[in-house]
Formats: C-alpha cells, sequence, structure tokens
C-alpha cells in the first residue's frame, strides 16, 4: 500500500520507489541503487526532474 499526502502528489513516486525496491519489481526505468532508500530518491529524481529534499 502506498499514502501519499494529497497536498504533495510528487511524493508518490519516492513512495512507489520504495514499493519497486522491496518487492523486486521488474521496470524499464534505469534506476541503480543498493538500498530502498536510494532506490526511492533516484526515481523521484527521474520521474520529476527535481531532487529529492
Amino acid at each position: 500500500m502506498v499514502i501519499v499526502d494529497p497536498r504533495s502528489t510528487d511524493v508518490f513516486y519516492h513512495e512507489i520507489g520504495h514499493l519497486i525496491f522491496d518487492r523486486q519489481v521488474s521496470i524499464t526505468v534505469p534506476v541503480h541503487a543498493n538500498d530502498s532508500e536510494s532506490f526511492a530518491q533516484s526515481l523521484f529524481s527521474h520521474a520529476t526532474n527535481k531532487a529529492w529534499a
């Protein structure tokens, strides 16, 4: 389950990154990371063109 505050919907990309990494879901986006947090941050940056703060 992914829960996102509707006032900050970009966070969805970060939270879905945790889900993808933790459940080892295959995706076509080239994101490389050694842990769930760095994967989520990278996916967020890739999807939004913003740095995770």
